[in-house]
């Protein structure tokens, strides 16, 4: 049930960016569209944790690329999504260095936090589109 409400929530917020946004927000999607899709066959053919470096690595470079948006950009949602991200990718280094250490509690919900980051930038390409005025 979980994963299909992901894949479910996750198309959903596709196909509103690949309308609603403009070039960067497309390339960005596209970006998305192929860590989760990296990350999703990592983790299926590996398991979690021997993918878990190759993941973070992922995710790192989607932070870095994120943080590269904020800078370039006049727009407030890669800020928030950088933020979410940031989350993400700081747990996993946490469990990378100090691997008993690091509550479970924390790697379960690490995922979670893709949600927030899709919602910001959805939200955000939506309220951008609509601040556009009309030509």
């Amino acid at each position: 049930m979980l994963a299909w409400s992901f894949w479910l929530f996750f198309s959903c917020s596709i196909l509103l960016v690949a309308f609603k946004g403009d070039y960067i927000e497309r390339f960005f999607l596209l970006i998305i569209l192929i860590s989760v899709a990296l990350t999703f066959l990592l983790n299926k053919n590996l398991g979690w944790v021997d993918a878990h470096s190759i993941v973070l690595a992922i995710d790192t470079i989607l932070l870095t690329i994120s943080l590269l948006l904020v800078s370039k950009s006049h727009r407030y949602w890669p800020i928030w999504f950088a933020a979410f991200q940031s989350i993400a990718v700081a747990t996993s280094v946490a469990f990378f260095v100090f691997p008993n250490h690091v509550p479970s509690l924390y790697i379960n919900a690490q995922g979670f936090w893709f949600f927030p980051a899709l919602i910001s930038m959805t939200v955000g390409v939506i309220k951008d589109k609509q601040k556009e005025p009309e030509q």
